[in-house]
């Protein structure tokens, strides 16, 4: 049986990032493959870190903190097989895999401390090397890390992107033009999503926000009186902020509406066929990694979702706007062979 390496960002308790390395690990583990996730990270060695590392390991000792949110997702990380080898600030080895792919969310982002030749799969040859549903997080690369990209970009036995932003800046810097695919997530059909979700009671009919972003206003004014407001990221709620993944698909999958500026929230309310709305992420009042969304809501004829403001969402009657989802779900079969044919014939000698 040939063995895949999966690469993949795996920083911080993340609910896209958890869920998007389990579907490509349970994808490629169908297909018949062995399949690890390999474990490995940046670590910050300075004293300052270390003081920050040692003072939150006794926060989470004591059981606060972010200790139940950790713990739920270290509870879902038992679904994926990693390396048993770990690679802190160390060359990955390429010993005993036949193939690595990099993917998805964000491997390529010029940003993250773990960036460089692990995420370029520099350490490894060009016949083992793809990419699946590479992402940047971003729409421009500053000159002085192109010289990088170019050098370890050339080392790839193929490349797929997961927007067209990656697949502009992409076809730059080698002078291809690389396929967009679909993000993993999508490549698993709703009723395996189901089998995994688990419900949080909530009192009454919801409207779920999960902003990474700025914070919004006036959606307690607006929509309060008749339902109740779930805000995924209020410290304060430890019962919904201590949700690990499991539990993030089951208050979309149950939401009545969602607001979101979280691509792997737009995702997941896709596959459970939701209404809801799409914010642009604005981060210190700028917009910011808003090319991933615009690429699926493009794909799927779903712009009409994205609003510049919660009024929006009255004056568009999103909450009851009839979404055609089986034209949606023709397009996403479609896509999700496109995507399937890719690694099917890239993991084969």
């Amino acid at each position: 049986m040939k063995k895949v390496g999966i690469v993949t960002i795996l920083g911080d308790y993340n609910y896209g990032n958890r869920l998007q390395n389990y579907a490509l690990h349970k994808t490629i583990c169908d297909m018949g493959y062995d399949v690890e996730t390999i474990n490995f990270k940046y670590v910050d060695n300075t004293l300052k870190n270390k003081i920050k590392l040692f003072l939150r390991s006794i926060v989470v000792s004591l059981g606060i903190g972010r200790y139940n949110r950790n713990k739920q997702f270290k509870k879902f990380n038992k679904l994926i097989k990693f390396s048993t080898n770990i690679y802190n600030n160390t060359k990955i080895s390429s010993n005993h895999y036949d193939y690595f792919i990099c993917g998805s969310d964000q491997i390529w982002n010029y940003n993250f401390n773990e960036f460089g030749t692990n995420t370029l799969l520099g350490f490894s040859t060009k016949e083992k090397n793809i990419a699946y549903a590479a992402s940047y997080g971003v729409s421009n690369i500053p000159e002085e890390y192109k010289e990088v990209y170019r050098t370890n970009l050339k080392n790839f036995k193929n490349i797929s992107l997961r927007e067209c932003d990656g697949q502009k800046l992409t076809e730059e810097l080698t002078g291809k033009k690389y396929p967009v695919v679909l993000d993993p997530t999508f490549l698993i059909c709703r009723s395996d999503w189901e089998k995994l979700l688990v419900e949080k009671k909530i009192k009454k009919e919801y409207i779920l926000v999960y902003i990474l972003g700025d914070h919004i206003s006036d959606i307690e004014e607006i929509y309060g009186d008749k339902y109740e407001i779930v805000f995924m990221n209020e410290k304060n709620n430890k019962a919904i902020y201590n949700c690990g993944p499991y539990e993030f698909l089951g208050l979309i999958k149950n939401a009545k509406f969602i607001i979101t500026d979280s691509y792997h929230a737009c995702v997941f309310s896709i596959i459970f066929e939701k209404n809801f709305a799409i914010l642009d992420r604005v981060v210190n009042k700028e917009k910011c990694m808003e090319g991933r969304i615009n690429t699926v809501l493009k794909m799927l004829d779903l712009e009409y979702l994205k609003i510049n403001c919660i009024d929006e969402i009255k004056k568009k009657n999103l909450l009851d706007y009839a979404v055609n989802y089986q034209q949606i779900n023709i397009l996403l079969d479609k896509e999700r062979k496109k995507s399937m044919q890719y690694l099917i014939e890239n993991l084969k000698w």
